[in-house]
């Protein structure tokens, strides 16, 4: 966490950057990402997150070399938390919807 993301090359040849832009973005093994529970998919919808499952060696390395599964990066490409699985995905979701609106995932669904 608080460390600057890393530039990996996607499976079709763009940078990590290029595809996201200024979101926020999720990257992560599919099957990680898979895990994560209908508030989390509803909270990266409204905040507009980029969600990419990457199976591309470059990213799964990367990924991998954080000890982690997944990886949430904020817009200043800054990495806000890292996930092994579906999880730590929803909980991570909920900290940042929480420092974003004040509201955690469960007042969002309620």
């Amino acid at each position: 966490t608080g460390v600057l993301s890393a530039q990996p090359r996607l499976g079709d040849g763009r940078l990590l950057d290029d595809a996201v832009g200024f979101r926020f973005a999720v990257v992560g093994d599919p099957e990680t990402l898979a895990a994560v529970g209908d508030g989390t998919r509803s909270a990266w919808e409204k905040l507009d997150v980029v969600v990419l499952d990457q199976r591309h060696d470059e990213v799964v390395e990367w990924v991998r070399s954080l000890g982690a599964n997944a990886v949430v990066i904020r817009p200043d490409r800054y990495i806000f938390g890292v996930a092994e699985g579906g999880g730590d995905l929803d909980r991570l979701t909920d900290l940042l919807t929480t420092q974003l609106t004040g509201a955690g995932l469960a007042a969002e669904t309620a």
